[in-house]
């Protein structure tokens, strides 16, 4: 074997070593949405958002007993983090069943919601 073909063959190894180097370097994220808690989040983030609209827009209060009739957007941000940290605590979200039942009643939260704001708009 010449010494050019010996240095391209040791060339190729060096670099295929390089790819697999900067392959297992490399972050990979992965959504499965399938997921229930896809749904959570989402319904969560959107209630938020729909429930902040209807109060600050006029159209609507709060009903939730725990909260003001008013509450600021920040009041409604540190009340979706408290529930969701208790839960986690309790361990809710371990039972992918229950979560996906939960999951309806929040999609219907949202739907009001919506409504409420395309209606009066």
């Amino acid at each position: 074997m010449s010494l050019s073909a010996f240095d391209r063959v040791q060339a190729e190894a060096d670099a295929e070593l390089i790819r697999i180097a900067e392959e297992k370097e490399r972050i990979h994220f992965h959504i499965d949405t399938s997921s229930p808690y896809v749904g959570w989040i989402a319904w969560n983030v959107l209630d938020t958002y729909t429930t902040h609209k209807a109060i600050s827009g006029g159209y609507a209060r709060e009903s939730n007993p725990f909260l003001p009739e008013y509450p600021s957007l920040d009041r409604l941000i540190a009340h979706k983090l408290v529930i969701n940290g208790l839960l986690y605590q309790t361990g809710f979200f371990e039972n992918k069943d229950a979560v996906k039942e939960f999951n309806k009643f929040g999609w219907f939260v949202v739907t009001n919601n919506t409504y409420i704001i395309i209606k009066n708009e």
